[in-house]
């Protein structure tokens, strides 16, 4: 986590009212009325640039709400040449191919809506298989090095 300082009384207030005056990491929801009081507290390495904006995965990922995949299981990294990769596991077991490439063009379609720009690549890996810390969170450096070798994915489309 960023460190913080004093930014104004508005923001500081904001901190100790969501935070009840102890530093902790925060919701999304939190992240949002922190940032309209002028604090990120979220750390800079994991942003994503894409077509000139920045995009922090983590608000890309809870865009991504289908009954297809699994829930706290999609990551946004950066793709190999430019853009960014959505790589997920999927909710069900034992889902086609064909499946599996009609559920990315979905994923992608709802992702451009949400944010206005679509990822370069939809990947499918089995599922308990996405990279992740001991405490659950997404490995996205090691996500985004599988992606680059391509390596164990049930699906992959490049659009």
């Amino acid at each position: 986590m960023t460190t913080i300082g004093r930014a104004s009384d508005a923001a500081s207030d904001a901190l100790a009212v969501l935070a009840g005056g102890e530093l902790r990491y925060s919701t999304a929801w939190e992240d949002h009325r922190l940032l309209e009081h002028g604090l990120d507290l979220r750390s800079g390495d994991d942003v994503l640039v894409v077509a000139g904006q920045n995009f922090y995965p983590a608000d890309i990922e809870t865009g991504v709400a289908h009954d297809g995949v699994r829930p706290g299981c999609v990551a946004a990294v950066a793709a190999a040449e430019s853009g960014f990769a959505i790589v997920a596991e999927p909710h069900y077991t034992n889902v086609s191919e064909s499946d599996l490439e009609v559920l990315a063009r979905t994923l992608r379609a709802q992702i451009a809506r949400s944010i206005g720009v679509a990822p370069r690549t939809v990947a499918f890996v089995p599922r308990g298989s996405l990279a992740k810390t001991p405490s659950g969170k997404l490995r996205r450096p090691a996500i985004a090095a599988s992606l680059r070798e391509s390596a164990g994915f049930l699906v992959r489309v490049d659009f």
